[in-house]
């Protein structure tokens, strides 16, 4: 494929700062395409792949087919495959856009640009094609690209992934994790270190997370953890107010943040965002009451501790 990648060096358009959220190109794109099969494996979906896959090969693409590459486990030679891909890389799968392009990224594929496709969104292999690589030309004679195919068995899996364009490191998910998901790296960044520690079903680090940077795309009951295009999850009251106590940020609301002196009294009001206590000069610290956002932590984590066991 790198000699491939030489011969057309003239004809390959850069894609280096492409990402699934821009709009798409009206301009030929010649780039290495990856074609992940569906875990569900039903006939139709395979004959879509098949299609889209000699559509490719027809245009001159090298095209990988590959398996569902959510399951893939992460130490699996597939990855070192893709991440040596030459040029550009046009991803098709069975996942939205977002998490399949930032499951890729966090393996090292596509570092001279990335864009992900979800074939689930397309009626057939035409029209998948077409919305990737819109005005791909089909030259007569064009040298037909090179198929290759990577099989593996896969299991089931189940992990959060994250959109680092939208994760601000606040380490929110970190704290609250309790099933050692999630760990810092060299640079101090979060990391989804283990991410099959995960209890399957679970999406709870996603619901608290204020840039909704966490995703599970296995989820079928709310787009928004899912990645779905241009959807955030909504935090409840009782999150947000978490997210405050646990990073110490500050509020936009009432301007507190962990620096602040606590607030005595029972009479002081308290933030309706972050709830922490608004100052009351009237009142003392011997009359300061537990905090109600201690309360709302402790039920969540037994409610997440009950879930832990409810799995051995």
């Amino acid at each position: 494929m790198r000699e491939r990648k030489r011969r057309n060096t003239g004809r390959w358009r850069s894609l280096k700062n492409a990402s699934t959220d821009r709009s798409e190109s009206e301009e030929p794109m010649y780039a290495t395409v990856v074609i992940a099969r569906s875990s569900a494996g039903t006939s139709e979906r395979a004959a879509i792949e098949e299609e889209l896959g000699g559509l490719c090969v027809a245009r001159g693409l090298d095209t990988v087919l590959v398996p569902d590459l959510y399951h893939v486990a992460d130490r699996s030679h597939i990855w070192e495959v893709l991440a040596a891909l030459p040029g550009p890389i046009v991803v098709f799968g069975r996942l939205y856009p977002r998490p399949l392009e930032w499951l890729l990224r966090s393996h090292g594929v596509g570092e001279d640009g990335l864009r992900a496709f979800d074939l689930g969104a397309y009626e057939d292999a035409r029209s998948a094609l077409r919305a990737a690589l819109p005005g791909q030309p089909q030259e007569p004679g064009i040298a037909p690209g090179r198929l290759q195919e990577l099989q593996e068995a896969v299991a089931p899996r189940w992990y959060p992934l994250v959109d680092r364009s939208r994760c601000t490191n606040c380490r929110h998910c970190l704290q609250f994790c309790i099933f050692g998901v999630y760990e810092l790296d060299e640079a101090g960044h979060v990391t989804t270190k283990s991410p099959d520690n995960c209890k399957p079903g679970c999406p709870a680090c996603a619901r608290v997370c204020p840039n909704s940077a966490i995703m599970f795309p296995l989820h079928a009951d709310d787009e928004a953890i899912a990645g779905a295009p241009g959807k955030f999850v909504t935090m409840d009251a009782a999150a947000r107010r978490m997210y405050y106590l646990r990073t110490g940020a500050r509020c936009p609301k009432c301007g507190l943040d962990a620096a602040a002196p606590p607030a005595a009294g029972r009479g002081g009001e308290k933030c309706a965002e972050c709830g922490r206590r608004l100052p009351d000069s009237h009142a003392t610290p011997a009359e300061a009451p537990r905090s109600e956002v201690l309360d709302e932590i402790d039920a969540l984590i037994n409610e997440l501790d009950n879930l832990a066991h409810g799995s051995q």
